[in-house]
């Protein structure tokens, strides 16, 4: 049996109610020269039953950690253990819809230098009620036909109906396991450094469902540490595209700024503000961090000293 084209990965922890629906969008392709590669990280929910319902299709190959190696490891993983020369990234709670396949193997075969495609998305937000959903395209500006310091990267995530050449993620390292979020724009970073040739398919070939359930990466806990790591990381890249430095000082000076590293926080706005490039957006950062936050916190200390008779 020859090697698929595409081998798509899809990571999955404690997500059972929603995995079937992932799954059921892969073999509902179009163009079906595919493998699904599904990586079970260490759930303890009904997960295994789930997947033990897909066993005989043997376009799926199961994989499990018998603990959680999180998202990088456990995409990691499955990429190692793919068979398919391109990797395509599809989260548990997502779904590919019909054409995607059929549209990532045209893209790939006028272009065959292309090793880093992504599509537009069709985006559903399950925060109200009822759900409501918006249409996500990309055009010139932020798909980089410029090629102009690259702005795809201000707003790359893989949720984006992302795909990559096998041979050059695992030559690129793959996704750095120090991340619990974010390793998908640090992988890209350096897949951008090492020039990789790149490219946008407007459409929307790809559904995003927000305010479902949890997520794989766990960023949140340590979102300053992990966009510091970013800019530490890739600090060589960054000082050639300035744009893209701005944006991502600004990124990790908001994280240090939440989670109360207020020096770090100043340091990075001292950085901007050498460099000409704090804008509006930093200076609406900073007003809010260094001006309003601490007036917050002086009137409720105020208000609960007159509650307690202070």
């Amino acid at each position: 049996m020859s090697a698929p084209s595409v081998s798509i990965v899809l990571p999955t922890h404690n997500r059972a109610g929603l995995l079937p629906r992932a799954v059921r969008s892969v073999l509902a392709q179009t163009d079906a020269d595919f493998e699904l590669v599904i990586i079970d990280d260490g759930s303890t929910d009904a997960t295994p039953a789930v997947l033990a319902g897909f066993a005989a299709d043997r376009r799926i190959h199961r994989l499990r950690n018998d603990s959680a190696a999180g998202a990088a490891g456990a995409r990691n993983r499955a990429v190692r253990e793919a068979s398919g020369d391109w990797v395509a990234f599809l989260d548990d709670d997502d779904e590919l819809l019909p054409g995607y396949l059929a549209g990532l193997r045209r893209r790939i075969a006028g272009d065959p230098a292309l090793g880093l495609v992504w599509t537009g998305i069709e985006r559903v937000h399950h925060e109200t009620a009822p759900p409501h959903s918006e249409t996500l395209r990309w055009d010139d500006r932020w798909d980089g036909a410029s090629r102009s310091e690259h702005p795809f990267l201000q707003r790359f995530a893989l949720s984006f109906g992302v795909a990559a050449k096998r041979a050059l993620l695992l030559q690129a390292g793959a996704f750095d396991e120090r991340f619990s979020g974010n390793e998908d724009i640090d992988l890209a970073m350096r897949l951008v450094a090492a020039g990789t040739p790149y490219a946008a398919i407007p459409e929307p070939l790809l559904r995003v469902h927000v305010g479902e359930g949890t997520s794989l990466s766990r960023g949140r806990d340590n979102r300053s540490e992990l966009r510091l790591l970013l800019l530490q990381k890739n600090e060589a890249f960054l000082a050639g595209q300035p744009r893209l430095l701005a944006h991502y000082r600004l990124f990790a000076m908001s994280g240090c700024y939440r989670d109360g590293r207020t020096a770090q926080g100043r340091q990075l706005a001292r950085a901007l503000l050498r460099s000409g490039q704090l804008g509006g957006r930093g200076f609406e950062m900073l007003l809010r961090y260094e001006l309003f936050a601490p007036l917050r916190r002086l009137f409720r200390r105020g208000a609960a000293g007159a509650a307690h008779g202070v």
